[in-house]
């Protein structure tokens, strides 16, 4: 073998290494029905925070998506890919009242909601009546 075939094969080698990006995408759901977000002046988003090996959240590192008025969502900043690993995910929906309510428990650090990210396209929906299923 030559030296520079050797060369190439470490070379593609160590670049084959490189755990493949996640991407995210999803929709909100209700009671398995679509979700309608409110009107509002501001983005509605979901935002994606890595969890330690402990559970903990990794402090400094944060994606969001944001959420179209049929509740879908995908992740486009960062390139439209984020690590695979585990994320705490929580809904930043600006909404009053009763449809502010709904929102409440999905809210910053006290969101239940976690996701185990595989590499490649993660397709999931997020039902605010089963947030754990």
């Amino acid at each position: 073998m030559s030296r520079t075939a050797i060369v190439l094969y470490l070379a593609i080698g160590v670049c084959g290494c490189a755990e493949t990006p996640s991407q995210v995408k999803g929709r909100l759901l209700e009671n398995g029905q679509p979700l309608v977000l409110p009107v509002s002046s501001t983005p509605q988003s979901v935002v994606l925070v890595p969890l330690a090996a402990d559970g903990q959240t990794e402090t400094g590192r944060m994606y969001s998506a944001i959420i179209d008025s049929d509740g879908t969502f995908e992740l486009v900043a960062a390139g439209g890919a984020i690590p695979p690993g585990f994320y705490k995910i929580s809904l930043d929906v600006a909404a009053t009242g009763k449809a502010g309510e709904k929102f409440k428990q999905f809210r910053g650090s006290g969101s239940p909601l976690r996701k185990e990210l595989k590499p490649g396209v993660n397709d999931f929906t997020i039902d605010l009546a089963k947030p754990e299923g």
